[in-house]
């Protein structure tokens, strides 16, 4: 089995964290955590990965799933790459985690997005952010985890990223 990359599910731990943290790692396995950038990298350049988002919306469970997964190294800002989308979400490409494709990771001491807001400040967690009204799995959840489903907005109340080795 893989190791997931990132839960919330209570709001106890703090993802407003700087770029050590999110190489490194924080948080409980056992609770809320972030795996680690470096170990994010290290997995999916040596094997094909696949991911899945879970969340809870609202008393519904609902997923999105990318057939690819990597990121790249540190010197590259742990840029993602991710494959097809597949789920239950509605409409993810405009609105959900495959419109961060391709973008470098920031925190709040390292700005790294094409937005002029700094994303990881203004949200609160660091993220590969294409733009601050995005969707956000690791910052404060009111401000940036609004996913949509039709023009509806709704706030993750759960949330796990979870890695598949293909």
């Amino acid at each position: 089995m893989s190791p997931d990359p990132q839960r919330r599910i209570n709001g106890t731990e703090n993802f407003n964290r700087d770029w050590i943290d999110y190489k490194y790692g924080f948080g409980d396995i056992n609770g809320e955590f972030w795996l680690g950038n470096e170990n994010i990298h290290l997995l999916t350049s040596a094997d094909p990965y696949e991911l899945r988002i879970d969340m809870k919306l609202e008393g519904r469970d609902v997923f999105a799933g990318y057939t690819a997964f990597r990121i790249e190294n540190e010197r590259n800002k742990y840029r993602m790459h991710l494959g097809a989308y597949y789920g239950n979400t509605g409409e993810e490409a405009t609105y959900g985690f495959s419109y961060h494709n391709g973008m470098a990771f920031s925190t709040k001491d390292r700005d790294n997005d094409p937005d002029s807001r700094d994303c990881a400040k203004r949200y609160q967690g660091g993220w590969w952010y294409n733009s601050c009204r995005r969707f956000c799995l690791n910052g404060n959840l009111r401000l940036s985890s609004k996913w949509y489903i039709g023009s509806r907005k709704i706030y993750p109340i759960q949330m796990e990223m979870k890695m598949r080795k293909l």
